[in-house]
C-alpha cells in the first residue's frame, strides 16, 4: 500500500449544485465501526430476530410494535426489549444536474432500503439445460427494476467451482444488468463436473447394462454408485465453503440479508438439527455448524428458488400405478423439503414449480425489504453451544411469520477468528471490491489522466491519474479549539480493482484539518478540496473511492469503473 502527500489545488468545475438540491432523502448508514460484531456473540447477552410479517395471501404487514409479538427460547418465553420496522416500497430517482464525464458523486440518485440482496447463480448444483433458461430470467428481473426502481440495493455471484462475484452491490438496476449480460461475467450455462447430466448418468447405466457378468456387472454398479457418491460429497463441501465465505464478506455489511439461491439441486440444510434426511456423514457436521453460525451472525435470509421450473407430477399418472417411485422424483420431493428447510431456518421464503423465476426473484426482494428487527436477552445464561429454538407469534394469530428458528449460544472460536480479522483502519472495508456507495459524507470527484502520464517516470508500468475531491462541509465534523480555529481528521483512500476483485494499487492517508474562519466560509461554496494521484495498468479498472471522518466515525465512498489505455513511453 502506498501512500502519498495531499495538496490542495484548484478545481476548473463548481461544486454549488451538490449541495443546494432541495431534495429530502435518507442517507445510506455505513457501519459507526468497521468491526461489525455478529448479532449473537459467545456472551449471548442479546439475541436478534428479522422477522416478515404477511397476511395468509401474502401481502406484507406494517405498523406493529413489539406488544405485537411473543417470544419463545426453547419453550420459555422471552421479554422484547426493542422492536425496529424497516420499511421497503418504490421509490422516485433523484435527478441530478448533469455532469461532465470525467465528474461523479455519491450524492444517491435513489433511496435505498435497508435490507440488501445477492442473486446467486449456482452451476455447481444446477444443470446446464436448467441455467440456460435461468440468466435470462435474471435479466428479465433488472429490466423491470430499471423501470420502476425500488431502491433494492443488488449484487450477483455465481458458485461453480468457486465462489465469484459478477458485480458488487448497486441500486442501479442498469449497472448490475450490463455486468450480467457482459459476455465476461461468467454467467454463461457450464457443465460441473460434480454435477452429473442426464447423458452421463444415461451413458453409465448403458455401461453396466452390457456387461453379461453378474459379478462384473455388480462390480461395475458399485464403483459408479461410489463414484457418484464422492461427487455428491465434493458439492456438499463446496456449497458450504461457498456460503461460508458469502457470510463473511456479507459480515462487513449492516442490517438483513436476503440471498436468492438459484439452483436444480439443494444438496443439504445448514443446520444438522433440521436436515432433511436425518442423517449426516461426521465430515459435513464441523462445515454445518460453521456455516450455521455465520449465517445466524450476519443476518442472512436464503430464499431457494428451484431453476428447475414446472415439473408434471409423474407419480399420479396412469402409467405408473404399481410401478416403484422413480429416483429423479425422489431427488424432487427431497429438493423441495430441503428449500421448505432452508428458508424456514434463516428467515426466507422458498420458490419451486414455477417458470416465472423472474418474479419469484421480485417476490423474494420484496418481501425481504420489509421486515421487523427484534431483540431480547436470554433468560438462560448458561453456555455450552447447544442449539436454541426460537418461537416467535403474532398477537393476531391470522399473520404468517417468516424468522429463523433458532442458533448456538456460544462459539469463541468464531469469536476469536472475528476479533483476529477485525481490520485496525476504519475506511479499508468500505472501499472492499463490490462494497456499495456510503454517502454519509458526500462529495464529487473528477478522475482524470495527467498530462505527463508515462513521461516522468520511465520505469512507470501503468498510467498515472489525478483524483480531484470536493467535499461537502457540512458532513465533517469540526471543533472550535482555543485558538479559534476549526479543526478535524479525514482520511482518504483509493483502492484500484480488477474485475476479479484483484487490488492493483492503493492509496491511502489521514489528512488533519485546521481553518481559520475565514477559510472556512470561503470552502462552504466550493467544498473541501484534495488531490491525489495513483498509477492503474491498462484495462477494466474498478476504482473505489473513499472519504471517512475519523472524529464522527462518518464515511462517503464511490466506485467509479473506469477504462484505461496505458501509452507508455519507450524504455531501452
Amino acid at each position: 500500500m502506498s501512500s502519498r502527500d495531499y495538496r490542495a489545488v484548484p478545481l476548473v468545475f463548481l461544486f454549488i449544485a451538490l449541495f443546494s438540491i432541495n431534495v429530502q432523502i435518507t442517507k445510506c448508514q455505513a457501519p459507526t465501526s468497521p468491526n461489525q460484531v455478529p448479532a449473537i456473540k459467545s456472551e449471548v447477552r442479546i439475541v436478534l430476530v428479522d422477522v416478515v410479517v404477511t397476511q395468509r395471501k401474502g401481502e406484507i404487514v406494517g405498523g406493529l410494535h413489539k406488544e405485537d409479538f411473543k417470544v419463545a427460547e426453547d419453550g420459555t418465553p422471552q421479554t422484547i426489549s426493542f422492536c425496529e420496522e424497516h420499511t421497503g416500497g418504490r421509490v422516485s430517482p433523484i435527478a441530478l444536474p448533469p455532469e461532465p464525464p470525467d465528474v461523479y458523486t455519491n450524492y444517491p440518485r435513489i433511496k435505498t432500503t435497508d435490507s440488501i440482496n445477492i442473486l446467486l447463480l449456482d452451476s455447481l448444483n444446477t444443470q446446464a439445460s436448467d441455467q440456460t433458461y435461468v440468466r435470462p430470467q435474471m435479466a428479465k428481473y433488472l429490466q423491470a427494476a430499471l423501470a420502476a426502481p425500488t431502491g433494492a440495493r443488488v449484487a450477483i455471484f455465481t458458485l461453480g467451482q468457486k465462489l465469484r462475484m459478477v458485480r458488487g452491490f448497486t441500486a442501479d438496476s442498469s449497472e448490475s444488468l450490463k455486468a450480467l449480460i457482459d459476455p465476461n461475467s461468467g454467467t454463461e450455462a457450464k457443465f460441473e463436473s460434480q454435477m452429473a447430466s442426464p447423458a452421463r448418468k444415461h451413458s453409465d447405466e448403458l455401461a453396466c447394462s452390457e456387461i453379461r457378468s453378474p459379478i462384473a456387472k455388480e462390480g461395475c454398479e458399485e464403483f459408479l454408485a461410489e463414484e457418484g457418491s464422492e461427487r455428491s460429497s465434493d458439492r456438499v463441501v463446496m456449497t458450504l465453503q461457498a456460503f461460508q465465505a458469502l457470510a463473511r464478506y456479507l459480515a462487513q455489511f449492516p442490517g438483513r440479508k436476503n440471498v436468492m439461491w438459484v439452483a436444480s439441486s439443494f444438496p443439504i440444510s445448514f443446520f444438522p438439527e433440521s436436515n432433511p434426511r436425518g442423517v449426516l456423514r461426521k465430515q459435513y457436521r464441523s462445515e454445518i455448524r460453521q456455516t450455521a453460525d455465520l449465517l445466524t451472525a450476519d443476518q442472512v435470509a436464503v430464499y431457494p428458488i428451484s431453476a428447475a421450473g414446472l415439473s408434471p407430477d409423474s407419480i399420479n399418472a396412469p402409467d405408473n400405478y404399481g410401478v416403484p417411485v422413480h429416483d429423479d422424483y425422489s431427488n424432487r420431493n427431497f429438493n423441495q423439503i430441503t428449500m421448505e428447510t432452508l428458508a424456514r431456518d434463516t428467515g426466507g421464503r422458498p420458490f419451486y414449480n414455477t417458470n416465472d423465476l423472474s418474479n419469484a426473484m421480485t417476490e423474494a426482494i420484496n418481501s425481504g425489504s420489509h421486515y421487523y428487527t427484534l431483540t431480547y436477552t436470554p433468560s438462560n445464561t448458561k453456555k455450552g453451544g447447544k442449539y436454541r429454538r426460537i418461537e416467535l407469534k403474532a398477537t393476531n394469530g391470522s399473520y404468517k411469520l417468516a424468522y429463523r428458528r433458532g442458533y448456538y449460544a456460544e462459539n469463541p472460536n468464531m469469536e476469536q477468528a472475528i476479533e483476529r480479522s477485525a481490520p485496525s483502519d476504519p475506511l479499508l472495508p468500505l472501499v472492499g471490491f463490490g462494497m456499495p456507495d456510503f454517502a454519509q459524507i458526500l462529495y464529487k470527484v473528477r478522475v482524470a489522466t495527467l498530462q505527463d502520464s508515462g513521461k516522468a517516470d520511465p520505469k512507470r508500468t501503468g498510467v498515472r491519474y489525478g483524483v480531484d475531491f470536493a467535499i461537502a462541509p457540512p458532513d465533517v465534523k469540526l471543533e472550535t479549539s482555543a485558538a479559534g480555529t476549526r479543526d478535524g481528521n479525514i482520511e482518504v483512500a483509493l483502492m484500484a480493482y480488477d474485475y476479479d476483485g484483484k487490488l492493483l494499487n492503493g492509496v491511502t492517508r489521514k489528512i488533519p484539518i485546521h481553518l481559520q474562519p475565514d477559510v472556512l466560509a470561503a470552502l462552504q461554496k466550493v467544498g473541501f478540496q484534495l488531490h491525489e494521484e495513483i498509477d492503474l495498468p491498462s484495462g477494466d479498472i474498478y476504482l473505489q473511492t473513499g472519504i471517512y471522518d475519523l472524529g464522527a466515525s462518518h464515511a462517503g465512498t464511490l466506485g467509479i469503473p473506469l477504462h484505461v489505455n496505458a501509452v507508455l513511453a519507450e524504455t531501452k
